[in-house]
């Protein structure tokens, strides 16, 4: 975003450039910056605070992304909320407790709070859930921006072409089993009998996983037809992964928003995802791809995460037959795109459209961001 500000607006930072231009992934990001940031937002949340980052240099109006909310003295907007506790580095628990609640509320409220905007309807809604009755002091200033793929990763990304040759299913998700790469694999095993397909997993695991992933590794490694990275560089991934793929596959129980849908759209690829959260708000079941039913997620559209149902979540994840029914409806799906390439061509060119020009577009972003910074500079 501050590579590409709005038509009439400059972006100011107290960063070098070159930090911004850095458009990652799950198994890619950087691991001290990440750490550094949930270190900060515990701090915070131990005296019932949201996450908050000092201003000291005097601005006409400060955008603060990642749901993190700016010490300044003139007038503010936060962005990227993607679920209602990041505002608390994922504590399950702040609406529970008065303090914290009340903390989020009177800051958002704050006639120097010009706007809130969530990443999608269902982080809007966790949001509106949270806060309860209270929510309706905000509900003027809340609204729903999208991230948007940079302009310059669109350039490189010629239209697919079917060659007749082997096929390639592509998975990108830093969490193996909360990403649904257990059924993907299985599902493969099922597809390699009947077609020329293969299948590349970018991926790992987080700690609690890590000895699971690792035996399960094990067998990734021994299949034919599958290539397994934990971490790629960027060009790598660009320019051999999603350029090479013809299907970008993540069936998510464990997501916020799907980010890494957007990569593959950006590359004309169909994607198949899950029904989980705010994926059905990215990809159009029929149009840019498909949905295959979560029968569990870590986020839901009608409650609230709570540190009990996570360690359920948890608890259940690694029982494979709980997840039976993904592995067909994967099985399926893949075979329909898997068979149509003019299917599969059809619904990679509209996803581009979305990330070239549509909801997902710097040129929409940029129009809906130009209107809430006029308006709040007024």
């Amino acid at each position: 975003m501050f590579l590409e500000p709005p038509e009439g607006f400059r972006f100011s930072a107290n960063r070098d450039p070159s930090y911004f231009d850095d458009y990652t992934t799950a198994p890619t990001y950087r691991p001290m910056r990440r750490a550094s940031v949930d270190l900060a937002g515990r701090l915070f949340g131990l005296v019932g605070s949201p996450r908050r980052v000092p201003i000291a240099k005097k601005r006409d109006l400060i955008h603060v992304d990642g749901a993190v909310l700016p010490i300044t003295h003139g007038p503010w907007i936060v962005g990227g909320v993607e679920y209602a506790s990041t505002f608390f580095s994922f504590n399950d628990t702040w609406y529970t407790r008065r303090t914290m609640r009340r903390s989020l509320i009177r800051l958002l409220s704050d006639r120097k709070c010009r706007k809130i905007l969530t990443y999608s309807e269902a982080s809007l809604n966790s949001l509106r859930l949270g806060l309860g009755e209270e929510f309706k002091s905000i509900e003027a200033k809340s609204g729903i921006l999208p991230p948007a793929v940079p302009s310059k990763y669109l350039l490189r990304n010629p239209p697919k072409r079917d060659d007749g040759g082997m096929l390639r299913i592509l998975f990108v998700g830093g969490h193996f089993f909360d990403k649904g790469g257990r059924e993907l694999f299985y599902a493969f095993r099922r597809l390699r009998q009947k077609f020329d397909v293969e299948l590349t997993l970018v991926t790992g695991a987080p700690a609690h996983h890590a000895e699971a992933f690792d035996f399960f590794a094990d067998v990734i490694k021994k299949e034919p037809g599958v290539r397994l990275y934990s971490r790629l560089p960027k060009a790598i991934l660009w320019g051999e992964c999603y350029a090479k793929s013809d299907i970008f596959c993540l069936p998510s129980y464990m997501d916020t928003f799907g980010y890494v849908n957007l990569e593959a759209m950006a590359n004309r690829l169909p994607i198949v995802s899950s029904d989980m959260f705010a994926i059905p708000e990215v990809v159009r079941e029929g149009e840019t791809g498909f949905l295959v039913h979560a029968p569990m997620s870590s986020f839901e559209r009608d409650r609230l995460r709570t540190p009990e149902s996570l360690q359920q979540y948890r608890g259940a994840i690694l029982n494979e037959k709980l997840f039976e029914s993904v592995v067909d409806s994967l099985e399926e799906t893949l075979t329909t795109l898997l068979e149509d390439g003019a299917m599969r061509r059809r619904m990679g060119e509209t996803a581009f459209k979305e990330v070239e020009h549509g909801r997902f577009s710097v040129p929409y972003r940029n129009r809906f961001l130009r209107e809430v910074y006029l308006e709040s500079l007024e």
